[in-house]
């Protein structure tokens, strides 16, 4: 059993279609805050990493607060 406050770390292999697919999903104002942070960031490191790349992955980048209209 894991308590819910409990750390993993965790190592995901991707490649760019499903990190494109990952971004596209989880960056838009309908994701929750702490895995839309997670997209942003993997967003931000391949574009680092990767500029010519990361053109073509859709990203939304606002913060959002959690209120839905």
């Amino acid at each position: 059993m894991l308590p819910l406050a409990f750390r993993k770390r965790v190592l995901f292999t991707w490649n760019l279609r499903e990190i494109h697919h990952f971004v596209q999903l989880r960056s838009g104002r309908q994701g929750h805050t702490s895995y839309r942070r997670i997209a942003q960031q993997v967003f931000r490191e391949v574009e680092r990493v990767h500029p010519l790349l990361a053109k073509y992955i859709r990203v939304d980048l606002e913060d959002y607060s959690l209120a839905r209209q």
